[in-house]
């Protein structure tokens, strides 16, 4: 299926490679018109090419389409998260963790009786889990992954369902017990309790090219001087 231009509504090509908005825009910027220069310059043909200023290394002479500190961080981003989630994949089949598997965990509740907010236990079932989000930056027991469904008790003393999204369980992202953990972070971690027998994680999961993909999504919000661009690119965290 080809591309539809929003512009000219021609087919097989966008707005941005449009030659019709791009002589409609070099027209507008000769007359003076300051819109259409700042355009331009932002798709890139307004400027020569040794004036263009990369908005993520802040070098001229290219974009961040092209920037080299990009790919290599794309490069080194993409290849921790491909390792991170072969791991996670693994512990996730052998300990039977996904979608139908029993966890536990607590949290505070209002108590209407009391007027005070009581510690209470609950059991649930994951019936979400968000494989696309699980790389080297969330399995820190802090990112919210899985979704659990539980009941809990409402204002009329009545139990109704409810659904929350919690961290992965610690088992996961340490292979051991949550034992270790410190005392004000248990209550925020879910436990197994039970397993399921089949655990499948997404076709492209370990894809190479949908990894990267995300990686260079990540990229949008960041610069050279970013801390996870600084970590990624130090040649001591990669030795």
């Amino acid at each position: 299926m080809q591309n539809r231009c929003s512009y000219c509504y021609g087919l097989g090509h966008n707005r941005r490679t449009c030659d019709t908005f791009q002589k409609r825009l070099e027209e507008s910027a000769a007359s003076g018109s300051h819109y259409a220069q700042a355009s331009l310059e932002s798709r890139g043909k307004g400027k020569k090419k040794e004036d263009r200023k990369c908005s993520f290394c802040e070098t001229r002479g290219h974009d961040r389409r092209t920037c080299d500190q990009i790919k290599d961080f794309v490069k080194i981003d993409s290849l921790k998260t491909l390792e991170t989630r072969e791991i996670y994949k693994d512990r996730m089949e052998s300990q039977g963790f996904g979608v139908g598997c029993l966890v536990s965990f607590e949290d505070r509740e209002y108590n209407y009786t009391t007027s005070e907010y009581d510690v209470a236990a609950h059991v649930g079932v994951v019936d979400k889990v968000v494989w696309e989000d699980i790389d080297h930056r969330t399995v820190d027991n802090e990112s919210n992954i899985v979704r659990i469904t539980y009941f809990a008790s409402s204002k009329d003393e009545t139990k109704s369902q409810r659904s929350r999204f919690m961290c992965l369980p610690h088992e996961i992202t340490t292979g051991e017990g949550a034992t270790d953990l410190p005392v004000h972070r248990r209550s925020r971690v879910p436990k197994m309790i039970a397993s399921v027998d089949t655990v499948t994680a997404p076709g492209n999961f370990l894809s190479s090219k949908a990894v990267e993909k995300t990686s260079r999504a990540f990229t949008r919000d960041l610069t050279s001087w970013s801390y996870d661009v600084r970590r990624a690119l130090d040649p001591a965290n990669n030795s």
